[in-house]
């Protein structure tokens, strides 16, 4: 009985003292503040268990006086030295108390009407009125001795007011308690420090050792933190203390309920394999962790268990995609994955499936649609299909019966819609996808809302806006404080790299590509990170002069991508490699490259990729002394495109373009050589504008220098003279600017 009843203890004598005392109040109060305020007290204590132990009488004490309910607190005490009057009748007055609780309960209308006036007929389904009836039963089952003790326990109680005496609770109430403190640490993952988790999960297993949850919470826990032993350790605890729960109920059931106890029992071995494997996957070991899903999928098989075959099924795309890099092979498995959930009506699977496909579309657009290799169109993107797939993705997810399952599905897809938008150069709509996920799934899903906001910061940035984006990364930092949730580290340190080499801080853009690479390494299952990182190298080589270097760490970078099946990566590289050919004075050189960004960016519907290369293919244009009138047309097509989704550094680099197409423009046609220099100087206007909000140092000295020559072709020789000594004072700036990030940037700790 004990399993499934609550039975008496000081605490809870004290709790039905302050019941009644409501209740009887109920005649002359019910309508005073202090009245409304006891009752919300007591309802809160009898509600929620806080603890494996009661609290001592001491607690509850100060803490009726600290809600001012003094008088309360007076009558609780006096009522609980009532029981000890006469210590050889305190247990007739234990019994004689439980009898006016049980009267208080009864049918009886008339009595209770009497006692407690007519609005105690409010209390019929009250959480008062189900405590009562709650306690009245366990006294009920209770003995003579039973009662004995309680009495003994009740004078501990009273005697040791300062908590060196707790009741305890029924198993029942532990499981409950244990059950829903579980829950509770699970969700603060990625919001509360390591220490106060870590100090619950332990206060939860001495408490509770034999509770699965328990270790499996100590198994996230060591996940989150990378330390991949400790976690091994108590993913194995969780699944012995599992089995052997589950092995403890069978030997209680009937024989055919007992082989349907074993069957859960051998399935438990390859959902256990299954966790080993995403632990695996989790710390880079992709090749024991494919050995493990193949044993997986055989145990399965045995079982015939369709729903575990189909999640391993998924998690031996995950691991085959980062081993192998054979995105076909990837494309065939992602396949299978999507038709099996589909038969088997698996709809949080499905949609996982769904959102995986059209995020390997996005990035392999190589791969056919329908199986089969398709003509040259084949190797093109296509939006639409990935906007069909979330579209399918996320019908399949209103399937999904558990909310919080949805909420994680329907998160993933604003995301991936969010890095879609930013591949396809739509920055309107990658902002707008990330403040929808933040505005619907912020609460629930903390490690998605993390990249969210990060992303929303490296928009902000672009823009020049850094004072938005330090608040943002700030906020990230305060919210997601876990070592373990290093997104907001790396795309901290990406936007630092970034500033620093437009400021010309070199050393201090070594340094963070340098903790951006080791950030990256504990990330080895995302390979697009490690991309990023590399890549900041061969920026930062540019940076330098250092253009053979730049050019081999670029070369090596593009073999990479397109050995993995990543060629959509090569349109950036490309575009990089061209603009190194013409840093390093090789115009000539630099024309393949760029014409081939320009071919792949339309090729894969890259926008704001292509506006870019085509900025730069004019500068290219220029300096081999194309006409100038063709140039024009090709920039004017995709200004509009620039200003509305490019970053402040495209902006700036087409302004210069054609304040330089003015300047040459102005020596061809000497009657309107006035007009094209003012034109040529507006657009150095807008484009300083831009450059200063960004910092963007080395592009000021160049629009300043074109800035006096255009004033002393013009005569203008004060505006010349000022334009010169801004041209010196950011000379000045690159060569005093100390190699340290701004201070707001503390959380780094560098």
């Amino acid at each position: 009985p004990d399993q499934v009843i609550v039975f008496l203890t000081p605490h809870k004598i004290s709790l039905l003292i302050l019941v009644k005392y409501y209740l009887e109040s109920a005649k002359e109060e019910n309508d005073s503040e202090t009245y409304q305020k006891l009752g919300l007290f007591i309802i809160e204590e009898i509600s929620v268990v806080k603890d494996f132990t009661e609290k001592p009488l001491g607690d509850l004490v100060v803490n009726l006086e600290t809600a001012g309910l003094v008088v309360a607190a007076d009558h609780l005490l006096d009522k609980l030295d009532e029981f000890f009057e006469d210590s050889t009748v305190g247990v007739d007055r234990i019994y004689s108390f439980m009898e006016d609780i049980s009267r208080m309960i009864s049918e009886d209308d008339e009595y209770r009407t009497h006692e407690f006036g007519k609005s105690f007929q409010t209390f019929k389904s009250s959480p008062f009125t189900v405590f009562l009836r709650r306690m009245n039963l366990g006294f009920q089952l209770m003995l003579f001795d039973g009662l004995a003790r309680l009495f003994d326990e009740l004078e501990l109680y009273l005697n040791n007011k300062d908590g060196s005496y707790r009741g305890t609770l029924s198993l029942y109430e532990s499981i409950s308690y244990a059950n829903r403190e579980a829950e509770e640490i699970q969700k603060s993952f990625g919001v509360l420090p390591r220490a106060e988790i870590e100090e619950r999960i332990e206060h939860l297993k001495l408490h509770a050792p034999n509770l699965a949850k328990a270790h499996f919470l100590s198994y996230l826990n060591y996940l989150h933190h990378n330390e991949f032993e400790k976690a091994v350790d108590d993913l194995h605890r969780y699944f012995d203390y599992a089995i052997a729960s589950a092995s403890d109920k069978s030997q209680s059931q009937s024989q055919s309920q007992e082989g349907q106890q074993t069957a859960k029992l051998q399935n438990f071995m390859s959902y256990a394999a299954l966790n080993l494997a995403g632990l695996h996957f989790r710390f880079g070991h992709m090749q024991e962790g494919i050995n493990i899903i193949y044993e997986t999928v055989r145990i399965a098989q045995e079982q015939e268990d369709d729903q575990c075959l189909a999640l391993a099924l998924s998690w031996l795309f995950r691991l085959v995609s980062v081993d192998s890099g054979n995105h076909h092979e990837e494309h065939q498995v992602l396949r299978r994955v999507v038709a099996r959930s589909a038969e088997l009506n698996l709809p949080y699977l499905a949609t996982q499936s769904l959102q995986a496909l059209a995020s390997h579309y996005l990035l392999h657009p190589r791969d056919p649609i329908h199986g089969v290799q398709e003509n040259s169109r084949g190797s093109h993107t296509r939006p639409e299909k990935v906007w069909d797939l979330l579209r399918v993705g996320a019908t399949r997810a209103r399937m999904e019966p558990s909310l919080g399952a949805l909420d994680k599905l329907m998160s993933a897809s604003h995301l991936l819609k969010m890095n879609s938008w930013d591949f396809f150069g739509n920055r309107d709509m990658s902002i707008l996808a990330s403040q929808l996920q933040l505005e619907n799934y912020a609460s629930s899903e903390t490690q998605d809302s993390c990249l969210a906001l990060c992303k929303l910061a490296m928009h902000y940035s672009s823009l020049g806006e850094y004072d938005t984006c330090l608040a943002i990364l700030s906020d990230a930092h305060k919210s997601f404080p876990l070592p373990s949730q290093k997104t907001w580290h790396q795309i901290s340190l990406r936007i630092l790299h970034t500033w620093a080499l437009r400021r010309g801080q070199l050393s201090l853009a070594e340094t963070l590509g340098i903790q951006l690479d080791a950030v990256c390494s504990r990330n080895t299952d995302d390979i697009h990170s490690y991309i990023d990182a590399q890549f900041r190298h061969a920026h930062l080589a540019i940076h330098r002069g250092d253009h053979k270097k730049a050019s081999v760490l670029l070369d090596t970078l593009q073999d990479f991508c397109i050995q993995k099946g990543l060629e959509i990566y090569t349109v950036s590289l490309k575009f990089y490699q061209a603009q190194n050919c013409v840093l390093a004075g090789s115009h000539i050189s630099a024309l393949p490259h760029v014409l081939a960004s320009i071919t792949l960016s339309e090729r894969y519907n890259l926008d704001t990729m292509g506006a870019a290369a085509k900025v730069l293919l004019a500068d290219i244009q220029l300096s081999l002394q194309k006409e100038p009138s063709e140039i024009k047309n090709s920039i004017d097509h995709v200004l509009p495109l620039i200003l509305q989704h490019c970053d402040f550094e495209v902006i700036v680099d087409a302004y210069v373009v054609l304040a330089r197409l003015a300047i040459v423009n102005s020596t061809l046609d000497g009657a309107k050589r006035e007009k094209k220099l003012d034109k040529a100087l507006d657009y150095l206007d807008m484009a300083e504008e831009k450059a200063v909000q960004i910092d963007y140092l080395s592009k000021l000295l160049q629009i300043f220098y074109l800035k006096a020559n255009v004033y002393n072709t013009l005569g203008d020789t004060e505006d010349r003279e000022v334009a010169a000594n801004k041209f010196n004072e950011v000379q000045k700036r690159q060569a005093q600017s100390r190699d340290t990030i701004p201070d707001n940037f503390y959380f780094l700790q560098l």
